[in-house]
């Protein structure tokens, strides 16, 4: 497969970047992260699913190697294009805003992370997503809550 002109290369590297993520391989997660962007764009274009995605996971690296502005951005550059592919209520949607609320929270913006906390909680109620991440935003939102936030 020549990697300039199929996708599934593209998928690959996005799925080899979910591997070093999970072994907290961060270096290595947003190198091959950010080839399976660039594959994608050019296979698949530039408002696809999987483009945002792949921007929503070198989000997710980039906030936890503590580069909220980079983070946040890719993150901005990764909600439109997931919200226009799969539509506002979908739990991938949600799994974007929660990111967001992450960095808002880290960068010391609590209002902003609590309103994009809500707003993930929503979506995943309205889709009716029960993972991990949509339990652990109901928890926390009722930890706030109880705190009077």
């Amino acid at each position: 497969i020549h990697p300039e002109r199929h996708s599934l290369e593209g998928k690959f590297l996005h799925c080899i970047g979910s591997v070093y993520l999970a072994q907290d391989k961060l270096e290595e997660a947003l190198v091959t992260h950010k080839k399976a962007l660039k594959i994608y764009r050019k296979t698949i274009g530039p408002a696809s699913p999987e483009v945002g995605r792949v921007l929503a996971d070198i989000g997710d690296v980039l906030q936890l190697q503590g580069k909220y502005d980079k983070s946040m951005k890719k993150y901005d550059e990764a909600l439109p294009i997931r919200r226009a592919a799969l539509g506002a209520v979908h739990s991938h949607v949600a799994d974007t805003m929660y990111g967001i609320s992450v960095v808002k929270f880290k960068s010391g913006d609590s209002a902003g992370a609590l309103e994009c906390l809500r707003e993930a909680h929503r979506i995943y109620t309205a889709c009716g997503t029960s993972s991990e991440i949509s339990r652990d935003t109901a928890q926390l939102l009722a930890t706030l809550a109880a705190e009077g936030n």
